[in-house]
Parts: C-alpha cells; structure tokens; sequence
C-alpha cells in the first residue's frame, strides 16, 4: 500500500544521502543540527492538496503519496550525483594544491585549495594544507583561522589541533600551544600517542619539524 511504498522510498533516500547531510547548504544544515528540509517536511507535516493539485503545499508535487516520494528520491539522487562531480573536481584542486607545495609555490597551493573548498567544504583536511602553506609563509595567524575552520567542522579533527599547535608555537606562544594539544587529548580519544609525541616536539621551536604530511 501507499504506507509501505513511502517506507521503502524513505530508506532508499536515506541511503543516498547517508554521506551527503554535511555539505555547506543552509536549507539543509545549521551549525547545531540539521533544519528541516522538503524531505523532513513529508513526516511533519499532514498530507494535503489544494486547489491547484500537490502536496503538502507542493503545487510541482505529484498529488499521490507515492508520486511525490518517487519525486523526493529523483531529487536525492541528483544531489548524490552533484555532490560527486564535485568531489572529483575538487580532488583534482586537491592534487594540484599538493603539487604546487612541493615545489615550493605556496600561494599557488593555497589558491587550489581555495577553489577545492568552495566545491567540498566539508573536507577538512584542505583546511590544514592551507595552514601548512601558511606556515611556510610564516603568515600563522592565516594558518590559525584555517585550522578553527576546520575544527569548527570536524572538532575531533587531530590534525587541525595539530596544525594549529604548530601555528602557535612559531609565533612563540608556547602556552597557547601546549593547550592545543592538551584539547586535542581530550576531544580525540584514541589518539593519545600521536598527540603525546607532537607535545614533546612543542618543547623545539623549529615548527617546520612538527609539520604533518599533506593529505
């Protein structure tokens, strides 16, 4: 029945977008959650028509249950398929970015980098490469505002506390460094010798031997 055909349609849905809930798209995320969206809508809200057909106040809707899930699904598959394109574009920013760095070009770098987030601004490790350009060019405040970025996103990220510790202990504050990491420890479990031994090399002041592979 009508029930049913919502149900399987709905799992189908979520299994689309099982990876597709973080990316940088206000009808669908908030900083705290998730808002509602179209699909969301369908469990909220009563079924209903009006005058002019639809559903739920979906006039372009199919006025049947089951014809405005299949269309719900069509819409998630496009936003799969979206997302897809954009994390092939945005790999190829990537290994650009990486390939200016090696040499040397870190502005280059950065610009790739730059283009790769607007495409996938979810990914936070383009945010840490960043910094590690930044780093380079000694500009540590760029390379701190990279890394909050990406812990903003991702917060048991430990390559951003990482990155960021090194940050602040080229700019001397060996304080500020160590409590990094010391939060690092505490959000991240699991990785506690990782962090251990980034907290022995705060004691050297030479960050470029703390700096942590590009991904």
């Amino acid at each position: 029945d009508d029930m049913n055909v919502v149900k399987d349609t709905q799992d189908k849905i979520d299994s689309i977008l099982a990876n597709d809930w973080e990316e940088e798209d206000e009808e669908y995320k908030t900083r705290d959650g998730f808002s509602k969206s179209c699909i969301s809508k369908i469990q909220d809200e009563p079924t209903t028509t009006d005058s002019g057909g639809g559903i739920g106040g979906f006039p372009d809707m199919p006025s049947d249950q089951a014809g405005f899930m299949k269309a719900i699904e069509e819409d998630a598959n496009r936003r799969a398929e979206n997302r897809k394109r954009k994390e092939e574009k945005s790999k190829i920013r990537r290994e650009k970015g990486n390939e200016h760095f090696k040499h040397g070009r870190y502005d280059e770098a950065i610009s790739e980098y730059d283009i790769a987030i607007k495409l996938t601004g979810w990914e936070v490790s383009l945010y840490t490469n960043k910094a590690q350009c930044s780093i380079k060019m000694r500009d540590y405040d760029k390379a701190i505002e990279a890394c909050d970025r990406a812990l903003y996103i991702e917060e048991d990220f430990v390559k951003g506390y990482i990155q960021k510790s090194n940050a602040l202990l080229s700019k001397k504050a060996y304080r500020e460094a160590v409590d990094c990491l010391l939060l690092c420890l505490e959000n991240c479990k699991g990785n506690t010798p990782l962090v251990n031994s980034y907290l022995k090399k705060e004691k050297s002041t030479d960050c470029d031997s703390a700096l942590i592979p590009l991904l």
